[in-house]
């Protein structure tokens, strides 16, 4: 269920930011948080696809529905960074022409075999996001999910407002930890003290839309953006948050083997000590931003 946007409560404080201010979303990139060199691009997550798709959490369905309004059935949609595909296979069985598009091709080769499964026809392309290379006013609806704070802003901007048709809309989406609960609050400060470039305060950043507005090229739409969604995933023990975190890149990446192992066990006695060996919800909010082409 839709709810109002964030940002009214206070964040809970933390030593993430090495000079001690909040950092700016549109700083992501180049915080350091997510290891160094080939590992610290957008194509290191192909390496362990599987993983990611298993442990990472999907999107309430009033995410795709609220999105699918933006283009009618048949319509033309490219899924930027589409990763093992969660927005592109919910949007084809919706029934949108989706072409999925990575810069890592181990990730759509994930994507393809489970469109195959499932019986829905999603074309697959490997192409970065500031280069798409479509023809120009050519796409009704362009989407990236948990992907745009990997992207050189201003180039992938530009490049989707050339794609798209004058009518055409772009809805950026990020799934959110509630760091408000008091055990989640725990795990931030648990990563914040094994990996300090790390910032919770990116994570919960409501300043996506000024980000996304930058450039003149797109003006969001409509109601209060971002909009949120609440939504929980269940885990049967403490394992399934430790195979999450390996799905991190400011965990897995950033990490050495030794420094990782220290983290993990940390991580288990902090879980159990709030949850014992009971299952327990870790609660999301996506957050969702539509937007329009500028004139």
């Amino acid at each position: 269920r839709a709810a109002a946007p964030l940002g009214a409560r206070a964040l809970p404080s933390c030593s993430s930011s090495v000079s001690g201010e909040t950092p700016h979303a549109k700083t992501w990139r180049d915080l350091g948080a997510w290891g160094q060199g080939e590992r610290a691009t957008s194509q290191q997550f192909g390496a362990f696809s599987d993983q990611y798709d298993l442990h990472r959490p999907g999107y309430p369905e009033e995410v795709f529905d609220r999105i699918a309004q933006e283009a009618a059935p048949g319509g033309k949609m490219i899924d930027v960074a589409s990763g093992t595909g969660r927005f592109a296979l919910a949007l084809a069985g919706r029934g949108l022409d989706v072409l999925a598009m990575d810069s890592d091709a181990r990730m759509l080769e994930t994507l393809a075999a489970k469109a195959a499964a499932g019986g829905l026809a999603v074309a697959t392309t490997p192409a970065p996001a500031e280069d798409l290379g479509v023809e120009a006013g050519s796409v009704d609806l362009i989407t990236a999910a948990q992907s745009f704070h990997w992207f050189d802003a201003e180039a992938a901007l530009r490049e989707f407002k050339r794609c798209l048709k004058p009518s055409g809309a772009f809805c950026a989406a990020w799934n959110d930890r509630d760091i408000y609960e008091p055990w989640v609050a725990a795990f931030e400060d648990l990563i914040e003290k094994h990996n300090p470039a790390y910032s919770r305060h990116l994570k919960l950043s409501d300043e996506w839309g000024e980000v996304l507005e930058s450039g003149g090229h797109f003006a969001l739409q409509g109601e209060p953006q971002p909009s949120s969604y609440r939504h929980e995933v269940r885990y049967e023990s403490v394992e399934g948050v430790v195979d999450l975190c390996r799905t991190y890149s400011y965990v897995r990446n950033a990490l050495s083997d030794e420094e990782l192992a220290v983290f993990e066990g940390e991580l288990r006695d902090m879980l159990r000590s709030f949850h014992g060996d009971e299952p327990f919800s870790m609660v999301y909010q996506t957050k969702l931003y539509v937007l329009r082409p500028t004139a």
